[in-house]
């Protein structure tokens, strides 16, 4: 078989050759038929002549159709049930069975000899007992299609006007026929939704040419079938039809995301830290885009094929290799990545790999699982709901997370400004402290000239930043191909920049920066003047320093206040014009989006099975999360008072601060209250108590505490329940199959996982989470490296790969096969523990 395992082809199982009495052109040869039907795409073909196999002819048949087209020998036989018309019915053999044999054993039991069928007077006249010749076609080892529903010569011709016809088309369903042939697709819906809820089996359906002439060959709508074209995958469709069976113009679309194949290109002589690493030298794997089951012993490499291709997707976050290292014949370290080549077409960050202890670490840590579920949540959200209330709420979050610096801000400020002032009366009184006619007139100059060097120097600082703030824009920004009217903007808002950058290059500052030199050395001419004046008048030096320097510090202080209070009240008007709604409608808006999508995906959840309880989410907020961070930011907007106090620890802190959340009191007054009726006997306690008497210290870290309670991004929860219950509180178990079930029924991206039937109930696993597996594997990618037969056989995975180690070399040997694989039966039989103990399981439990 070829490396991509059971893939969709198309087949026909219902066609006649030249050998058929009423084939309409008898000259067909039999290179023509292999050619019409290569032409048409037909993977898979039954050759069913009317109560005749011509050996001979099928023989041929398979011979020029070697490698290219399968032919699977057939008969189409007739039976009188007493209807309206006869019921035609087929048997479709091996390509590998003894045809002859069974051709001479079908003629005698049928009594389809040539004599027979003389002696009743021609082909058109023989007919055969159904449940004889059903039963000897099954002994033959072959299959038994019967036409159904609106085709000519149906079962359906055996009315239902009586029990007993009813009850023999039941029985004949039931024992004696595989599968139901059927004349029009439209059938199909009657089967589903009447016949078979009526009988309570199902039988697969199929649709077939009934052809008569290759050279006008049509079908009323194509038959696909999902398995290596031969007789043992045809055989699959009994067990499967509901997922190897698909009448349509198309097969069905595959998921999109997925792995195609994964490549090894290690040194041969690499080694595993001090082991030999079975992964060494080349080696490749397929991967279907359904089911593949990596399987083997222990120690065969499964576990480390997934590993490789997580750290190569993950650079860095797989475990195994933080722990364990590659190295060559040198013993230099390897990088996994470097020789791992991955073959996909999936976003990288949506594919999933479950290690083996991820599913458990998953059922433990509440963090972990919310980042899982939360992508999934996010994925189904196919309009885009919730990105755009995260994105609003992210934005709202920054912008509070503003205010609060605002406001903090705003209290420092206020405090240099105060600073400031008491500065400017120390200042004035030097200055007011001695008085003369010439000391007035000198310090009048000083000041003067002050002033205005000050405000020569604010508009040069001014100009610098403004410059430097246009420079940062163009740099951040590039013209745009004009395609439309926002670029063009955007092009003009550049051009106008560079316009003003240019001009303010070629503006010419020489007399302002003259005119700043001359102000300095007037200055300097008149401090030193006044110093010789007060000299002469018996200053000493030291006081003469200070008179001389308080105008010229009381010029720059009064200016450095003036700028000050401009700044405090730019300030003060963005904080008072701040809507702290605004956080919590867009907080609220974000809870509501994320909770509907939640109810969405417990409707998926949703599950029928007496062997599993209900499994729903929640998504809750993490307040302990919240309340820890809204202490640090505490720590960090009052570190300086903190520095000041003696408390010890940050859970004192915790157990003070937030005996009542600040949130929940109305005023200072009742928090403080609150602080007071807290048991604790910590150094914090009255430290906390005196620091929020300061009403706008109260008011910051009400504001922090409110900031976070309405944080949903940073401390969304997902909680898991089982049985209704918190996963917590489910044994470890149910926790475990909780989260795979949740893991696996979510999202449409490729999910890898090593070992999934670890911690799993084997009961659960074969009445549960195999219909679950082969229900999600059509839409997404499934890869398990597993020693559970359930998940391969079962779960009908399209592909199997088994590891083996190669006892001279230690190096993994894979080889690839299908369920229908006969070739490779006995590795899967090895799963049950070799044949030998499934048949003495089958005896003890007495299943025969």
């Amino acid at each position: 078989m070829g490396t991509k395992g059971s893939t969709w082809a198309k087949w026909d199982l219902h066609f006649h050759s030249p050998s058929s009495f009423d084939y309409n052109n008898k000259s067909i040869t039999n290179e023509e038929i292999i050619q019409e039907l290569i032409k048409h795409e037909v993977s898979c073909v039954a050759v069913t002549d009317h109560h005749t196999i011509n050996v001979q002819n099928i023989r041929e048949l398979q011979k020029i159709g070697r490698d290219k087209i399968t032919i699977l020998p057939g008969i189409e036989l007739r039976s009188e049930l007493g209807g309206s018309e006869s019921v035609h019915f087929i048997g479709i053999f091996s390509e590998k069975s003894d045809i002859e044999d069974i051709w001479i054993k079908l003629q005698s039991g049928c009594s389809i000899t040539p004599k027979d069928i003389e002696k009743r007077g021609g082909d058109q006249k023989i007919y055969c007992d159904i449940k004889e010749s059903c039963k000897l076609i099954h002994e033959l080892g072959g299959l038994v299609t019967v036409h159904a529903g609106g085709k000519s010569n149906s079962i359906e011709s055996i009315k239902n006007n009586d029990q007993f016809k009813q009850q023999l088309k039941t029985d004949l369903a039931r024992d004696f026929i595989d599968v139901l042939e059927l004349g029009d697709e439209s059938d199909q819906q009657d089967y589903r939704d009447t016949v078979f809820p009526t009988i309570k089996f199902e039988l697969p359906l199929i649709i077939c040419s009934d052809n008569h002439d290759v050279k006008a060959y049509s079908t009323k709508q194509n038959l696909w079938i999902k398995a290596e074209p031969t007789f043992e995958g045809l055989r699959q469709i009994t067990y499967e039809p509901q997922y190897r069976i698909h009448i349509a113009e198309k097969p069905p679309i595959t998921p999109p995301r997925r792995i195609s194949k994964v490549s090894f290109s290690f040194p041969d002589d690499c080694r595993l830290d001090d082991d030999p690493f079975c992964l060494s030298g080349a080696s490749e794997l397929d991967f279907s885009p359904n089911l593949t089951c990596v399987i083997g012993g222990r120690g065969t490499g499964k576990s480390t094929i997934i590993n490789l291709i997580h750290e190569k997707i993950r650079p860095g976050q797989n475990s195994f290799f933080r722990e364990r290292r590659i190295i060559d014949k040198e013993g230099k370290h390897l990088s996994p990545a470097d020789y791992v080549s991955v073959d996909h077409s999936a976003d990288e960050r949506y594919i999933d790999f479950l290690s083996q202890n991820e599913v458990e670490e998953l059922a433990e840590k509440h963090l972990k699982l919310t980042e899982s579920v939360y992508g999934r949540i996010q994925k189904k959200d196919t309009e885009g709901k919730i990105d755009a209330a995260e994105s609003l709420l992210k934005l709202q979050l920054e912008a509070f997370k503003d205010y609060l610096r605002n406001i903090d801000k705003l209290s420092s400020l206020n405090r240099e400004y105060e600073s400031i002032q008491r500065d400017i009366e120390v200042n004035k009184r030097i200055v007011d402290s001695y008085s003369s006619e010439e000391y007035t007139r000198l310090n009048g100059e000083i000041t003067q000239k002050s002033q205005q060097l000050a405000s020569l120097e604010r508009a040069a600082e001014v100009y610098v930043q403004l410059t430097s703030a246009l420079g940062d824009i163009k740099k951040k920004f590039q013209k745009q191909v004009a395609t439309d009217a926002y670029s063009t903007a955007v092009n003009a808002l550049i051009d106008g920049i560079e316009v003003l950058l240019k001009n303010a290059q070629e503006t010419d500052f020489s007399k302002d920066e003259g005119l700043v030199a001359q102000l300095k050395t007037d200055i300097q001419g008149l401090r030193t003047k006044l110093m010789k004046y007060l000299s002469e008048k018996g200053v000493t030096v030291e006081n003469q320093e200070d008179f001389s320097t308080a105008s010229v510090r009381l010029s720059q202080l009064s200016s450095k206040l003036i700028d000050k209070k401009s700044e405090i009240d730019s300030l003060k008007h963005t904080v008072e014009s701040f809507s702290k709604q605004a956080i919590k409608d867009a907080s609220n808006a974000y809870q509501s989006t994320i909770k509907s999508q939640v109810n969405t995906i417990n409707d998926t959840l949703k599950i029928s099975s007496a062997t599993i309880k209900t499994i729903s989410v929640e998504i809750e907020f993490d307040v302990e999360a919240s309340l820890n961070q809204t202490l640090n930011d505490f720590k960090e907007f009052f570190k300086e008072d903190l520095l000041k106090s003696k408390h010890k620890g940050d859970s004192f802190l915790y157990e003070i601060l937030f005996h009542k959340k600040p949130t929940e009191c109305d005023n200072k007054e009742s928090y403080l209250a609150a602080l007071n009726a807290c048991p604790s006997t910590s150094s914090a306690k009255p430290f906390l108590i005196d620091l929020f008497n300061d009403q706008a210290k109260y008011e910051l870290f009400k504001l922090i505490a409110y900031h976070h309670s309405l944080n949903w991004l940073d401390f969304k929860r997902v909680r898991v329940y089982y049985d209704k219950r918190p996963i917590e509180k489910s044994s470890f178990g149910q926790r475990c199959t909780a989260v795979l079930v949740i893991l696996v029924l979510l999202g449409n991206n490729p999910i890898i996982i090593d070992e999934p039937e670890a911690h799993l109930d084997s009961l659960l696993i074969s009445q549960y989470l195999v219909n679950l597996i082969k229900n999600q594997k059509q839409n997404r990618q499934i890869i398990f490296a597993t020693h559970n037969a359930n998940f391969v056989v079962n779960g009908d995975s399209e592909l199997i790969h088994i590891l083996r180690i190669d006892d001279k070399t230690s190096r993994t040997q894979i080889s690839h096969t299908t369920i229908e694989d006969e070739s490779q039966r006995e590795a899967l039989i090895g799963l049950e523990g070799g044949k030998d103990a499934f048949l003495l399981r089958e005896e003890k439990y007495q299943f025969k």
